[in-house]
Parts: structure tokens; sequence; C-alpha cells
């Protein structure tokens, strides 16, 4: 499915359950509904690999809606999970969230989850699955195009972004490399990726004898 497919959906879907839950805390009180954890409908993030730590600059920090409304505290709320048992914490979430989506992709249930590469874009976003396939479920207001600048941005501060058939570096990591593997430095075309792998194996290999010694 192209992305940006069922938006409007998701947009009745949202105030539907908006409307669920005012009533719902009508009856029990505000309080009870405010302190239970968010339903995966009601989270909304567009984030990177980028995020697995907190970035330099906080303005590139992840983008995380709540209920439709965006949230400014996410380093704070994402501190803890940024160092649960060193990372392995972090595995096991993506491997149920993993899991649980390729069992909705199998059965054609439907789940609204988040997942990376959608369509072949860069970085992760909120999506639907339906009847085997996969839409975005952008929050309202926020298009494709902000969401994919947004990942595009972030994968060059992480390193590296592959586009249109080529993986081009980072700055940081094209400095680093011109005096180590020039030829390298700019990028690869992403078909010859059998042949950097072996150049940058190599280049390991000479930076590790070279520090031993």
């Amino acid at each position: 499915m192209l992305p940006g497919r069922g938006q409007p959906a998701a947009g009745r879907l949202r105030r539907a359950g908006a409307r669920r839950r005012g009533q719902r805390g009508d009856r029990r009180g505000g309080a009870t509904e405010r302190a239970r954890p968010a339903r995966p409908g009601r989270l909304h993030v567009v984030g990177h690999h980028l995020h697995l730590h907190a970035p330099a600059d906080p303005a590139d920090e992840a983008l995380v809606w709540l209920d439709g409304a965006r949230l400014d505290n996410v380093t704070e709320l994402l501190a803890p999970h940024r160092t649960t048992r060193g990372g392995r914490g972090n595995n096991d979430i993506t491997g149920l969230l993993a899991a649980r989506a390729v069992a909705a992709l199998l059965t054609g249930a439907t789940e609204e989850t988040h997942l990376p590469g959608v369509a072949g874009l860069p970085g992760g976003y909120p999506v639907r699955t339906t009847a085997g396939e996969v839409a975005l479920r952008l929050p309202l207001g926020v298009d494709v195009d902000q969401a994919v600048d947004a990942n595009r941005r972030w994968a060059m501060r992480d390193g590296a972004l592959v586009e249109d058939g080529q993986v081009r570096f980072g700055p940081a990591v094209t400095g680093a490399l011109a005096p180590l593997l020039p030829a390298y430095a700019d990028g690869f075309a992403a078909g010859s990726v059998t042949e950097a792998t072996a150049a940058f194996h190599a280049l390991r290999e000479r930076l590790r004898s070279q520090a031993a010694s």
C-alpha cells in the first residue's frame, strides 16, 4: 500500500476513541483514565536508530504524539529505556513488536504499531496493518514528506542514508573515512555492497592491528 493511505480512517478512529475515553472518564473519573498506559492507537512515534541514545542536539529528538498532542519531554520519557540492561531490554521489546507485526500480516489482522523502512522509507513510522497490508497512520497535521525529511536528517546524523540505490554517509563519517578509505568516503552504490563490505572489513582489521602494535 502506498505511504499515506489510510489517514482519514486514522483520524476517524482517533476521534471515536477520544469520545469513548471521555465517556469512560465521566463515569469513572478522569484521573483513573489518564493513569492508564497508552494503547497503541493513541501513540504516534516518528523515530530512527539514532534515538537509541539521546541525540547530541535536542532538536534531533524523536517526534512523539499522544492522543494527537505533541509531547515536548521525549528525552525525559525515554531516558529509563535508553539505559535498560545495556540495550538488551530494547532488543526484547523490538523482538516482541516484530513478532506481533509478522503475526498480523500473516493472519490479516488489524494491528496499530510502529515499523521501520515502510515502503522503503528511511527510519520508523506509526503504521496500521490490515488484511496483510501496511499503511502509514501519521497523526493529523503531519504529512508524509515531513516525517520522511525528519528521518532522512536523522539518518545522516546517525552516519548513513540509503536512498535511490546509493549509500551516502553523513559528514562525520565522510570526514573520518577520507584519509583511511577515500574510495568509499562519499558512499557507494548499494549494488556494490559486497565489495564495500570487504573493503570495510579490511580497514577494520588494519586499524585493529595498528592498535595492537
